[in-house]
């Protein structure tokens, strides 16, 4: 974890505003690979968007999951059910990425179903600017 201005925030809402869009056309495509990896990534900066935020800080660990640490400290509404998600969705990254197994379209809609939830939930929590 490293100290960062607050209003950093909405650089990585930018990103996690792209990957869901992104997400969403790879959808309309069927391309459940592409679609599956851009949820995971919409979610790690939908994450670092929050923690910059709230805590002016983001995790820097290789692993994603440790942004539950930072995540743990915002004391907002449904964070932990929020938690949850972000861990489920962070937990089929290396499948995505690295495995050699099959991602199918059941796998790939979970994933974007998620996405979805949390991405909704974070645009309500932070004061989004389109600048």
């Amino acid at each position: 974890m490293y100290d960062i201005e607050e209003e950093r925030y909405n650089i990585y809402w930018k990103k996690a505003k792209e990957f869901y869009q992104i997400m969403k056309f790879a959808e309309d495509k069927e391309l459940w690979i592409g679609a599956g990896l851009l949820g995971i990534h919409c979610a790690i900066s939908l994450c670092d968007a929050l923690t910059t935020f709230y805590l002016g800080a983001r995790s820097r660990s290789e692993k994603h999951q440790d942004v539950v640490v930072l995540l743990k400290k915002i004391k907002v509404k449904n964070i932990d059910e929020k938690i949850r998600h972000v861990l489920s969705i962070l937990s089929v990254k290396n499948l995505v990425e690295y495995e050699a197994r099959e991602f199918k379209e059941s796998d790939s809609r979970k994933i974007i179903i998620q996405v979805e939830r949390l991405y909704v939930w974070v645009s309500q929590l932070l004061p989004i600017r389109e600048d």
